[in-house]
């Protein structure tokens, strides 16, 4: 894996911390951002590996979470499979 795309997994992870951090203190606003910036990152992640890449099915999941997450960060609710998108993140990660 490249040093970018070590560094986009790491943003990502950063992200989402922000995502948990926010959502647990009900400040929706900053957590739809940190979703927001989580979603990009991903993406920009995705153009940086071969579409080969063993990390795709988890980014597949942790993609649909963050979309479910910013979805629900919009209506002001709190979002659900944050812990199973944390966990996506660390397996990412450990590759």
């Amino acid at each position: 894996m490249t040093t970018l795309a070590h560094q986009a997994i790491e943003n990502t992870h950063l992200h989402y911390i922000f995502i948990i951090a926010h959502a647990r203190t009900r400040d929706y606003t900053d957590a739809k951002d940190a979703a927001d910036n989580a979603a990009r990152t991903l993406t920009a992640l995705a153009a940086l590996l071969p579409s080969t890449s063993p990390l795709f099915p988890e980014m597949r999941q942790l993609r649909s979470i963050i979309q479910a997450a910013q979805q629900s960060l919009s209506r002001q609710q709190q979002p659900k499979d944050l812990g199973k998108g944390l966990d996506l993140i660390t397996t990412i990660l450990e590759k």
